[in-house]
Formats: C-alpha cells, sequence, structure tokens
C-alpha cells in the first residue's frame, strides 16, 4: 500500500507536494507521448493541481495562518491532504500513472521529480525491488550515472562479440522473415560459405534435401509453439557433401512478445556418426569377414524360421568348421591366417544365393543357412560346389593355400524347431564328419549322437580332474605398452590327462560346461588365482596383476560373490590386483542380471575386464551399463594391424571410446613391434600375445626383451 502522505502538512509542505505531482506529470507525458489513457489521466492530476493552487490561494489571502483563522487554515489543509490521499488510493488511476511515471524517469534520469516526490509520499514499499535498487543509485549525478551503464553495455557488447567469433558451434542469426543478417566464422568452416555468400539469404541454402516438408513442419510447429527446437538434420555443404549435424533453434521475442531473430546454433558431428556405425557393425557383425556373428545370424534365422512356417518349406542350417586352420596360424602366423579366413568367405559368398545366410561364428567357424523353398535347394550340388572351390588354392602372401571344411548339416523342422536346437545337432555332425576323414559333410541322425561317446566320455574325465589334480593353471604376461614392462598376467586353465594327453581349454571348457562341471572348476580357479597373486606379492612383485575370465557358468552360480570374497579374504591378497574377465557371449544371462552381478562383484574391489571385444560378441551396451575397468581387444582385430585399414579403423574408434569412458584397453594377439606402433599410437594402453611369452605355469621372473 501506498504510505499516507506527511500529517499536519503546512502550506509550504502542500506546494511542495503540488510542485511533485506537477513534475512527476510531465515527466510521464514526455516518457509516453501520445498515449490516450495517460492523457486522459493527466488531466485528472491537472485537476488535482488546480485544487491545491486554490486551497493555497485561499491560505495566503487569509494572511498566511494569522491567530484568528488558525482553525479554518489547518481545516483547509486538512481537507487538502484528504483530497490527495483520495487520488493517490491503492488502485487509483493517478496512482498507477505515477508510478509508469516514476519508472519512465528512472530512464530518463530525473531525480529530482523524484526527490520531490518520495519526500512527501513514502512511494518506497509499493516499488519492485530492481526499480527501488535503480531509484537510490540515482542519488549520483545525471552524467556520472550515463557514462557507468554505457559503459557496462560497451564491455558488455565486446565481451559477446568475441564469444560469438570464438564459439566453436556454428552461429546463424536471421530476422523474423528468416533472411539471415549474421554469422559466426565457424560457418564459413564447417559450411564452406563465407558470410557474404550467406547474408541475405533464408538457411534452405543449407538444406541437403534429405528431410521432407512433413519434418520441418513439424520442426516449425515446435519452434512457434515453445519458442525452441533442437535435433539431428543433414545438410549440405558448399561442395555440395552431405553430412549430419546437431542443430539447436530459438525464437527471439522483443518486450512485446513478437519474434524479431531467430538464433540458430550447430556442430558437425560426421565423426560421431561414423564412430556410432563402428560400434553399432562391431555388435552385430564380424570385423575381419563383415559377416554376421551369432547374434544377428540368430535374429536372421529366427526370421527365416517365421517364413518357413507360412510357406510349409524347409530351412538347411550348416555348420562348417575349416580344416589343420589352426596349423596355418601356428606356422605362418595369424595375419597370413586372417587373410586365409577373409579368402575363404569370399569363396562361400560365391558358391551361394544372395538371399542366404552366411555367418562367421569365430576362429574357423561358420554357419550357412540355406532356404528351401518348395524343394529349390539341391543340398548334395551346393555341397560339391563348395568343396570344389575351397580346392582351388588362395595365393596369400606369396603361399598357395587351399581350404576344406568339415560341414555338419542340420535341417528345419525336421533336426529342430528353433536356432540352438538346430546349432546344436549340426555342430554334432559336424565333428563327426571330421572324425570320418575331414573334407566331409554330413547330416545329423541317431548316429551322429553315438558317434559323439568320445566327448561323453571326455566328459566322464572331466568329473575327476580336479581331485586327481589333472587341472592348472598357467600364466600368459600382460606388457605394459608405453613402460615396455611386464604388468600383470592371465591365468589360462589347462587339462593334462592320461588318456587324452595335453586338452586345450577351447577343447575341454565347452564340454566341462555342457556337463555341469565349470562352475566348480571356476570356483577352484579363483581361489587358486588369488592364493598365486599373494605368493607374488610377498615375493615383491607387488604391482602384479593377476587375470582370470569367467564363463556363463561362473555367472550361473549364485553364491560367486561370496565364493570370490572368500578368497580375497583367506589368502590376503589385495582386491585392485585381482581382475575378472567376462564376454557378453559367454554371459547367457539379460543385461539386468548382468548388471546387478557386476555391481556385485566391483563392491569386492576387483577390477572388472570385458573381454573379446570387437569379435562381434560384445555390445558397447555392457560399456555404458556395467562398470568395467578394461577393455580387452580380440586378437582378430589386433592381428590385421596395423596394415588392415578396417581393423584399424575399428580399433581406433574403440580405443578412443574407452579412453573418453577412462577404460584401459588390452590387445590381445600382439606378434610383432609394428603392431605394438600402431596401438601405442592409437592409446592402447597394455598388450599380450605371442611377442610377450607363452601361457607357463611359472612365469617368473617376467621379462620383455
Amino acid at each position: 500500500m501506498i504510505s499516507k502522505l506527511r500529517r499536519n502538512m503546512g502550506l509550504a509542505d502542500v506546494a511542495r507536494v503540488r510542485t511533485a505531482i506537477a513534475n512527476l506529470a510531465a515527466e510521464a507525458g514526455r516518457a509516453w507521448p501520445g498515449d490516450p489513457a495517460l492523457a486522459r489521466v493527466l488531466a485528472d492530476i491537472g485537476l488535482l493541481i488546480e485544487s491545491v493552487d486554490e486551497s493555497i490561494a485561499d491560505v495566503e489571502l487569509r494572511g498566511g495562518t494569522p491567530p484568528r483563522d488558525a482553525a479554518t487554515t489547518a481545516e483547509q489543509l486538512h481537507a487538502v491532504n484528504r483530497r490527495i490521499e483520495h487520488e493517490l488510493a491503492e488502485g487509483s488511476q493517478v496512482l498507477e500513472t505515477l508510478r509508469k511515471a516514476f519508472a519512465g524517469l528512472l530512464r530518463v534520469n530525473a531525480p529530482s521529480s523524484l526527490a520531490e516526490f518520495r519526500y512527501c509520499v513514502g512511494l518506497d514499499a509499493t516499488l519492485p525491488p530492481e526499480v527501488a535498487d535503480a531509484a537510490a543509485r540515482m542519488a549520483l549525478p545525471a552524467s556520472a550515472n550515463d557514462l557507468a551503464a554505457r559503459k557496462y553495455a560497451e564491455d558488455n557488447l565486446r565481451l559477446w562479440q568475441k564469444a560469438f567469433a570464438a564459439s566453436v558451434d556454428a552461429i546463424v542469426i536471421t530476422d523474423s522473415d528468416e533472411r539471415i543478417v549474421s554469422v559466426n566464422p565457424a560457418v564459413t568452416e564447417i559450411t564452406g560459405y563465407s558470410a557474404e555468400e550467406v547474408i541475405g539469404k533464408t538457411p534452405r541454402i543449407f538444406q541437403s534435401g534429405r528431410q521432407d516438408r512433413e519434418f520441418y513442419r513439424a520442426m516449425w510447429a515446435d519452434i512457434l509453439s515453445t519458442g525452441h527446437w533442437q535435433g539431428e538434420i543433414w545438410d549440405r555443404r558448399k561442395n555440395g557433401e552431405i553430412y549430419p549435424k546437431w542443430l539447436s533453434i530459438s525464437a527471439v521475442p522483443d518486450d512485446a512478445g513478437r519474434v524479431t531473430h531467430y538464433i540458430a546454433s550447430f556442430s558437425d558431428i560426421t565423426l560421431r556418426k561414423n564412430y556410432e556405425e563402428q560400434i553399432q557393425f562391431l555388435a552385430y557383425h564380424d570385423p575381419l569377414t563383415g559377416l554376421p556373428n551369432r547374434r544377428r545370424l540368430k535374429e536372421r534365422f529366427e526370421l527365416e524360421i517365421a517364413h518357413a512356417r507360412r510357406t510349409n518349406s524347409k530351412l538347411h542350417l550348416l555348420f562348417l568348421d575349416l580344416d589343420h586352420f589352426k596349423e596355418i596360424n601356428d606356422r605362418l602366423g595369424h595375419a597370413i591366417g586372417d587373410k586365409f579366413l577373409q579368402a575363404t568367405t569370399a569363396t562361400l559368398k560365391s558358391c551361394l544365393r544372395t538371399t542366404d545366410i552366411v555367418s562367421r561364428l569365430g576362429g574357423d567357424e561358420f554357419v550357412v543357412v540355406l532356404s528351401d523353398t518348395h524343394g529349390a535347394v539341391d543340398l548334395p550340388h551346393i555341397m560339391d560346389k563348395l568343396a570344389a572351390a575351397l580346392a582351388v588354392p588362395f595365393d596369400i602372401d606369396g603361399h598357395a593355400l587351399k581350404a576344406s571344411a568339415s560341414i555338419g548339416i542340420g535341417i528345419f523342422p525336421d533336426d529342430g524347431a528353433d536356432f540352438e536346437t538346430l546349432l546344436q545337432k549340426a555342430d554334432a555332425a559336424m565333428y563327426q564328419a571330421k572324425r570320418q576323414g575331414r573334407g566331409n559333410y554330413l547330416y545329423f541322425d541317431e548316429d551322429v549322437n553315438s558317434a559323439a561317446q568320445e566327448r561323453v566320455a571326455m566328459q566322464g574325465q572331466l568329473r575327476h580332474a580336479l581331485e586327481r589334480g589333472e587341472i592348472s593353471l598357467h600364466y600368459l604376461p600382460r606388457a605394459h605398452l608405453g613402460f615396455r614392462r611386464v604388468a600383470g598376467v592371465e591365468a589360462v586353465l589347462r587339462w593334462d590327462n592320461p588318456t587324452f594327453g595335453s586338452v586345450d581349454p577351447e577343447r575341454f571348457v565347452p564340454l566341462a560346461e555342457d556337463g555341469g562341471l565349470m562352475a566348480e572348476i571356476g570356483e577352484w580357479a579363483l581361489r587358486e588365482v588369488c592364493r598365486q597373486a599373494s605368493a607374488w606379492h610377498a615375493a615383491g612383485w607387488t604391482d602384479l596383476t593377476v587375470s582370470f575370465t569367467l564363463v556363463a557358468a561362473h555367472f550361473r552360480r549364485k553364491n560367486l560373490v561370496e565364493v570370490l570374497s572368500r578368497a580375497l579374504a583367506d589368502s590376503g591378497v589385495d582386491s585392485a590386483c585381482v581382475e575378472i574377465g567376462f564376454s557378453e557371449a559367454g554371459l547367457g544371462q539379460s543385461m539386468d542380471a548382468v548388471v546387478e552381478l557386476a555391481r556385485r562383484l566391483k563392491e569386492t574391489g576387483i577390477r572388472l575386464a570385458l573381454d573379446g571385444f570387437g569379435s562381434g560378441c560384445s555390445s558397447p551396451s555392457l560399456l555404458k551399463h556395467c562398470a568395467v575397468d578394461l577393455i580387452k581387444l580380440d586378437r582378430s582385430l589386433v592381428a590385421n594391424l596395423p596394415h588392415n585399414s578396417d581393423s584399424a579403423e575399428i580399433v581406433r574408434a574403440t580405443v578412443q571410446m574407452a579412453n573418453c569412458l577412462n577404460l584401459d584397453v588390452i590387445a590381445d594377439g600382439i606378434t610383432d613391434e609394428s603392431q605394438i606402433a600402431f596401438l601405442c599410437e592409437a592409446g592402447c594402453q597394455f598388450g599380450q600375445g605371442p611377442l610377450f611369452g607363452h601361457p607357463q605355469a611359472d612365469p617368473l621372473p617376467l621379462r620383455w626383451n
């Protein structure tokens, strides 16, 4: 509420009120000329001033305030007081006009009028805080106030000009008709257009044509309704190149709410899109051959099954395992072996229809799916065609290499109604075909089951392997590439059996998993890893990290975290020096279950590693949801470095992504110094492989010469 006028005003006080109101009215008229509503209110103020003048004149005619007329004079002055209070009551037009004048005076700087009015009428309690603060500053001389405000505005203008010019994001300012009025240097850098070429034109000069009218209609609907829009859009550079960018547009209104300008800022996201596409490719394809991986194969196979059911047709699932491929790798190296796999891939695709599916599961294992709509597939003819094509030697770096494959065949719906069943039966048929002399193919039947008795026998031997002491751990050195020193070891399972000899883990671990034995073996391995790490630390190798990779059977154990915690406590080893690896392909669980288990494992203090990244089995989403500490690049990627451009780009993208997430990167399968040089340049910190040594029972003292 406006405070009341000073009580018991004398003649001089009334005169000062009259002067203050008159001055404010004059200032208001100058601040808002031609305002009809204001003119009417100013007329009311004029009547008020005339009334005050009449009262003052009447008092003066009476000779001031003689004693005989003191009561009359006081009554007249009080009447004037009440009249002014009534005119200035809350909500009155006079009061609102005076407030408007007061605010206007802050802009035209009329401190004398304000001082007079505030002396007589207590407006301070009704003013907004920002107006009251501004009025307080008006105690300064008008010239000093103007100078400070001007300098502040100039400093801010220079600051915004510098920020506008230095921004790495492109900024385009248009008028309300979408005509470009200003651009910053980043616009030229990104689009290739100079400022002179775009000013006066509309942003349609940048359009690529990829977005249709509906897209722009929806975009402008958002801008008009909310004043803002942002999203991904494809535009065209001056040289014609189409590129993706992230665009943000904001409307700029004036005090009346009318849009006067639009400000658009954007950045080139080509690199980010490339990284996303590469990571997406890693999730669903084999990076070496470009073929669909197991996940993508399963998705496509489910679609083929649905089609086969609708058309009452068959599907043939072929499980191919290359014969003697390990010998090529061991004798000529992984680089030659990878080129051999790529040549084999090209041969397989050349012998099949474009509608058939070719997939690489990993290593030297391939799966082919043939649709047989109404008996259109002549399978024996295809098998002969494949055998003849693979028999032609590949010329790989001067080496003439022949390929042959053992193939097992499962048929939908005869041998199974789902992907996993058919894959398992085709796999069993492939093993039997390999045992019958390799370079052969075999349909699954019940005889194949009986032929797999050896595998059952091996599983029987595995049941007693731990108690007989046949299972052991060997340790593969891991090097810090930058400091050129050994930083840790990876524990690898070994099985030495009197009947089957030394059996590679690639052979007996799947058997142990199938027989339900791997969980027990894994628990033993965890205890042994912690015990051995503690022993090495006690011997002075305090910085040595010991790693062990778990498989699906380990993760299915409900007491895995308790087993690990007990092993850490019993050994007394620093948990930060123990690393547990896992791969998505070996989990067989939902993402939620994996995330929860990873969280509980991290609570023990150990480090988590995502193995086989780049093999086509690891999803980048695991990096987001699981608190992993490091990524292990699959050896299939590393073996092609540095000469294979596709592998090089994938490795660079993966390492950059890992560095952004503060993850360490380990390259597996390093065989020569050129790979180390490339990996160091790409930002990879650690590596392991034949160059640093092979797994051995006691790798100490570890050296890298």
